[in-house]
């Protein structure tokens, strides 16, 4: 995978027992992308740095053909299709603090941390 190496978690609170989903993304809502697909060079920023607009270099494409989540102790897996733009996992969760970990997996199992992970409650137990 050529993605930009990272590594850590997000630590979390479930502030109560239930029913959460994530959605494992590799691209931010907003643009809709699959996970694999590479993004061309953004020229027309609107983020200044000393008066000057900060231009974003290209996004690479990625062979990533499954997608790893790990809350906590429970580490589960999915694969993709090329199209995908995200990956969606149910879980029931206990209330208290957990650690959130996702990776990109290509075929030859080398991980990219995955850059958003969205979480929802989507019901009570």
């Amino acid at each position: 995978l050529t993605a930009v190496d990272g590594n850590g978690f997000w630590p979390i609170e479930i502030a109560e027992y239930g029913s959460y989903q994530f959605e494992v993304r590799r691209w931010p809502k907003e643009l809709d992308q699959p996970i694999t697909a590479g993004l061309p060079a953004n020229n027309n920023s609107d983020i200044t740095v000393l008066g000057k607009p900060v231009i974003i270099g290209e996004g690479k494409a990625i062979p990533a053909i499954k997608v790893r989540l790990k809350v906590g102790d429970r580490l589960l897996e999915s694969k993709i299709k090329h199209s995908d733009t995200m990956v969606q996992f149910d879980l029931n969760l206990p209330k208290g603090e957990t650690e959130v970990e996702a990776w990109l997996v290509d075929g030859e199992g080398n991980e990219k941390q995955a850059y958003y992970v969205y979480i929802r409650k989507i019901k009570e137990i």
